[in-house]
Parts: structure tokens; C-alpha cells; sequence
């Protein structure tokens, strides 16, 4: 968001906005402080405010540039520049390229991962900062592939839980909403237990705008 408290979904986004994000959702953001300085654009600056993120996605194979050493930090990106970059963030490069390439290889595998749910997709249209949002949150639960062996002919595979949402720190946790605060005085009035299969029942301090008796008796996902 902006310092003034909005947000403005309907904005547009440059690509080093874009950069920001995405290594931001990866979970390395904070390795951009490190990564500060000349990058192998160029059109980016050494002393560029994303200079740092534009290296970390260039080093992660998310960012590959125009191909005449030019990134285009200013300008707007597109929604499959914008699908193409989260794809590769979620290692399916190698999936995309068997499909075509850019960009009907990054839309094809983007629809076929739910990331562009919700969202009207015009490949060479500028994306307007709410889409991207809704489609860096639909990806952030997908099951990433990763390279599982190596040499003259290495292979990839999906890989079960490993999510950018695990690399964020992030835990997810299954279970049914047992207690609320009007069949247990103990509880605030924004608390409720979970009971998880296995395990110990625990009191989570709700955050959202659900309400402890809507929930209470379902089963939920933390």
C-alpha cells in the first residue's frame, strides 16, 4: 500500500514494483538489503531503490529481461509478464516451456493451478495492482515443483506441502472449532479452541472479520 493508507487496486504496476513482490512472496525479501548494487541490466541503476530485488528474482531465474540487457523497471507490466514471473517463481518453468513458452505455456499452467481464479486475464493488457494481488494469494497455496534429479537429463516433480506459503513461515493447520466464549467463560469474546486430530487442543485469537459463532462447530483451515 501507500503511506497514506490506500491501496489502490484499480493502479497500475511497474516491473520493479513487481520485482518487490514477487521475491517479497518467495519468502527471501529480506535478501534484496543484501543484494543491493549493479545488476546485469542496462537500463537498472546500481543505486536503483529495487536494484536488490531485481537481483535476487534475476538469481532465482524469475526475472529474465527483454533479451537486449534491458528490464524495463518503469514500465508497466502486463498480465503474462506478471503470470510468467509468478509461474517461475513457483518453479514450473520447465512445465510452461513444454507447453509453448511464453506466454501460452505461463497462462495454460496458471490456469491449470487455480492462480488466475477471479481474475480476467488479457495477456498483453497492463495488470492492475488488485489482480495481481488475488493472483500472488492463489498462488501462494500451490504445490511447487522442484528438480528431483540431475544431469544430461534432469527431471522435475511436483512437490506435496511445499508451498510459498511455507517458505513465508506460515503454518497451516486443520481442525474443528470446539469452544467459544458463550459455551466457555474463559475465553475472550474474539477466541476460539481448535481441536486437531492428534493433538492437543489449542486457543487461536481470531484476526479476521469471522465471528466466533460462525464458526463455532465447523471444520476450519488456520
Amino acid at each position: 500500500g501507500y503511506p497514506d493508507g490506500t491501496f489502490k487496486p484499480e493502479g497500475l504496476v511497474t516491473g520493479a514494483e513487481f520485482a518487490k513482490i514477487v521475491v517479497t512472496a518467495t519468502g527471501v525479501g529480506a535478501a534484496a538489503e543484501y543484494a543491493k548494487g549493479a545488476t546485469k541490466f542496462t537500463d537498472v541503476a546500481a543505486d536503483h531503490w529495487a536494484a536488490g530485488y531485481i537481483n535476487v528474482a534475476t538469481d532465482l531465474g524469475i526475472i529474465q529481461g527483454y533479451g537486449d540487457g534491458r528490464f524495463g523497471p518503469e514500465d508497466q507490466v502486463t498480465y503474462a509478464q506478471a503470470i510468467t514471473m509468478i509461474v517461475r517463481a513457483l518453479g514450473y518453468e520447465p512445465a510452461a516451456q513444454a507447453k509453448g513458452g511464453y506466454p501460452g505455456g505461463y497462462l495454460a499452467i496458471a490456469a491449470e493451478k487455480e492462480i488466475t481464479d477471479g481474475v480476467t486475464v488479457l495477456a498483453n493488457v497492463a495488470a492492475n495492482r488488485g489482480d495481481i494481488a488475488i493472483m500472488v494469494d492463489n498462488s501462494l497455496e500451490v504445490d511447487m515443483m522442484v528438480q528431483d534429479s540431475y544431469g544430461d537429463k534432469p527431471t522435475w516433480k511436483e512437490k506435496e506441502g511445499e508451498t510459498l506459503l511455507k517458505k513465508l513461515g506460515v503454518d497451516e493447520i486443520k481442525g474443528n472449532v470446539i469452544k467459544i466464549a458463550r459455551v466457555d467463560d474463559k475465553l475472550e469474546d474474539n477466541e476460539i479452541v481448535v481441536e486437531r486430530e492428534g493433538e492437543k487442543d489449542k486457543t487461536y485469537e481470531l484476526v479476521t472479520k469471522d465471528t466466533p459463532e460462525a464458526l463455532f462447530g465447523l471444520a476450519v483451515k488456520l
